[in-house]
């Protein structure tokens, strides 16, 4: 019970608006894709990996991948405030992706906590060394998490997304588990 209500101290609300980690639902898929305004919101979001196509059943397909784990923080109501993915693309590593939250929910700590808690389900599975993860070098709210949390730059992909108007470079950061 602790453990739920941390994150509504830290983030002011009160213990009746705390977040629940759970796996991603279906029935949140609406939600979660009316955050995706335009092709940068998709860019900033996603990467590469909707490059093609995006849509509802593109992803209900991307999400049925035999490597992905996606997961939610929702509230008592279960009204959705984050998401995100894990994915095993090499042995011993996870890698965290296509995080977002609500967008009116950001910048008050809620990234950071569902970050946490894809951070802790990863040392829970007991079979990763490593956690990396991607984020451009204008998302300075996302690289300043991340590096709050133990992420560190390993490689830098220059000019590797067109975003906003102009090349950004791609930041692989990683940290030890």
């Amino acid at each position: 019970m602790l453990k739920s209500i941390i994150p509504s101290l830290i983030l002011g609300l009160s213990s009746k608006n705390s977040f629940h980690f759970i796996n991603f639902k279906e029935s949140s898929l609406q939600e979660l894709l009316s955050w995706i305004e335009n092709e940068d919101d998709l860019i900033l979001w996603s990467g590469n990996t909707f490059d093609k196509a995006f849509s509802l059943p593109i992803f209900l397909k991307h999400l049925k991948r035999e490597n992905l784990n996606s997961f939610a923080y929702v509230n008592h109501k279960n009204d959705l405030f984050a998401y995100g993915e894990i994915v095993q693309t090499k042995p011993k590593i996870a890698t965290i992706c296509r995080v977002i939250v609500h967008p009116e929910k950001r910048g008050i700590g809620v990234g950071q906590e569902f970050c946490k808690e894809l951070i802790c389900w990863i040392q829970k599975m007991d079979k990763f060394n490593w956690i990396s993860l991607n984020t451009l070098r204008n998302n300075l709210k996302a690289y300043h998490c991340y590096n709050k949390l133990g992420f560190h730059e390993v490689k830098v992909q220059p000019k590797a997304r067109f975003l906003n108007g102009s090349w950004q470079d791609l930041i692989i950061m990683r940290r030890k588990i």
